[in-house]
């Protein structure tokens, strides 16, 4: 063989191996934005919520509906969540962020509502209605958009199941 084609062989693999590195690192840097995005692994409104959260007790999972005014299907989601709260199980809440300071729908007792549009801005995900699983630190563990009031009884009830089977 040719010490030129050999060296145009291995220069082509050479490269090959750094293209398939460097897609590899794309997608890496990709997910990790698309965390950051969603506000995954952030603290719940950082300092503005310590001072809003500060009357409402985090225990345990706190399932956050972070709902707007303006929202078509705002009341199919408050009325969900009315009928899934005395449901969960212990160690879960419901709370529901809005940025209509006259929020007034009516809610079960052990449902949290805040009524802070500043606090509602700066949560970190960019859409209305969301649905954010936040633990007990404020350390917000998941986000999502949510459609429908189908569609907050499916992923509530697949989320509870799923956290009761890793406890047992």
């Amino acid at each position: 063989m040719d010490p030129l084609t050999a060296g145009v062989i291995v220069l082509a693999l050479v490269v090959v191996l750094l293209f398939a590195a460097c897609a590899g690192l794309y997608r890496r840097l990709r997910d990790l934005e698309m965390a950051v995005y969603n506000g995954v692994g952030l603290r719940f409104g950082g300092e503005q919520a310590q001072q809003s959260l500060s009357g409402f007790d985090l225990n345990g999972t706190t399932f956050l509906l972070k709902i707007n005014r303006q929202c078509p299907v705002c009341d199919e989601l408050v009325l969900a969540v009315g009928r899934l709260a005395p449901t969960l199980p212990a160690g879960h809440s419901f709370a529901l962020l809005s940025d209509d300071p006259h929020f007034n729908k009516p809610v079960p007792d052990g449902v949290k509502v805040i009524k802070d549009p500043k606090l509602w801005r700066s949560v970190p995900v960019p859409y209305a209605p969301a649905l954010l699983v936040v633990d007990e630190q404020g350390l917000i563990a998941f986000t999502t958009p949510i459609g429908s009031g189908e569609a907050l009884d499916d992923f509530v009830g697949r989320a509870t199941a799923k956290e009761m089977e890793m406890q047992k």
